[in-house]
């Protein structure tokens, strides 16, 4: 949904690139230098021909040598500061054009170039892939993702541009993205789940703690509440010593989002919402607890309100996993499971459109469900 272009196979190629570099760099165009051929790659000058981004299109494809292709793309490296998003193929495509040709997948020929860090397939457009591959070094944050935890990452989510996005947005605003590698899939799938344009929409995020989510639905136009009752408060001066758990006040960041640190059960929404999304949280307070939560979301969501959950599982298994900062919080039987959580859901009033469940997450000892629901009418009364 972040990326209309994803969705309409029959736009052109130089169409599709132009929608990708939208979505990507926004309007930072002075700092972008297209290469649309190899002329522009051989100015005498290497101040005017340096960029922090270099974008190509598909010249790269048109190279007649596998020497040719190579050096393409050194020449293309060379210019870029920090970036390159180029477009060639990952994979040896059905039909050729007349004048393309292919010698191998261009990631692989990325991973063999100096100073790389991270690299991922951000789009793709019939037999073309879209990669953005990265000098940048990592932050030095000791919670931030790791390069090789990131491209680890950008090959199992569904939503590898969504993932990119949200972690510059991390790095950028908070000076991490979380190294618990099941984010790297739950966060895209919460900005998938819902319209690029929020205008107009009012959502809240449920133990929101410290996530760069609040941020991106913000800039997409939302009026974004953030409730997290953690006694632990994150100051802006001190973000080196922080991590994802703890009560920040997302308004030092964007006026657009209002905080509330207090337990969701002792919260009432100034609002009548349009969303609420919960990211791995609500698998960690009792089932009473939890039964409460998702009276609420009932409660204080519009007709026709979503609600999206995601709930850390015992590998292997259905059940909810029953502890809270490394303490059980009840036995595994009172804790229940995803059946019984899907069953509390319906039971409250919502109709449940996908439920699913992601199994050998690499590097994390959970699974990790996913469940969006949908509020039915009538209009509730907000508690």
């Amino acid at each position: 949904m972040a990326f209309a272009a994803q969705n309409n196979r029959d736009l052109g190629e130089r169409r599709y690139r132009d929608a990708l570099v939208s979505e990507l760099f926004g309007n930072v165009t002075d700092s972008i230098l297209q290469v649309m051929d190899l002329t522009a790659l051989v100015a005498p000058d290497p101040d005017v021909t340096k960029s922090d981004i270099v974008i190509s299109g598909e010249e790269l494809i048109r190279q007649p040598s596998y020497d040719a292709y190579r050096d393409h793309v050194a020449r293309l490296w060379g210019l870029a500061r920090d970036a390159v998003l180029i477009c060639a193929y990952d994979c040896p495509p059905v039909n050729l054009p007349p004048g393309a040709f292919y010698f191998e997948p261009i990631t692989r020929t990325l991973a063999r170039l100096p100073n790389l860090t991270e690299c991922s397939v951000v789009g793709k457009h019939r037999d073309l892939c879209y990669v953005l591959a990265r000098k940048r070094p990592h932050t030095g944050h000791a919670r931030d993702l790791s390069p090789d935890d990131f491209n680890l990452m950008s090959a199992v989510t569904d939503h590898p541009l969504l993932l990119r996005q949200v972690v510059d947005t991390a790095r950028e605003r908070l000076g991490f993205f979380p190294a618990q590698l099941p984010r790297a899939i739950e966060y895209p799938w919460v900005l998938a789940s819902l319209p690029q344009n929020l205008a107009g929409w009012a959502l809240a995020d449920v133990g929101a703690g410290v996530n760069p989510v609040p941020l991106q639905l913000a800039e997409r136009g939302a009026a974004v509440y953030t409730v997290d009752g953690h006694h632990q408060r994150r100051d802006l001066p001190d973000q080196a010593a922080w991590n994802e758990w703890g009560f920040l006040d997302y308004s030092s960041l964007d006026k657009r989002i209002t905080s509330f640190q207090c337990p969701f059960e002792e919260w009432s929404s100034p609002a009548r919402l349009d969303c609420i999304y919960s990211i791995s949280v609500i698998e960690h307070v009792p089932a009473r607890t939890r039964r409460r939560w998702i009276q609420l979301f009932a409660a204080q969501l519009r007709a026709g309100g979503v609600l999206l959950l995601t709930m850390d599982l015992f590998a292997e298994t259905s059940l909810l996993r029953n502890f809270s900062e490394g303490m059980a919080i009840e036995t595994e039987s009172e804790h229940g499971d995803l059946s019984a959580v899907v069953d509390e859901v319906r039971h409250a009033g919502f109709e449940v459109g996908e439920c699913w469940v992601k199994r050998n997450v690499p590097r994390s000892r959970v699974d990790t469900a996913f469940l969006r629901a949908v509020r039915r009418g009538p209009e509730p009364n907000l508690v």
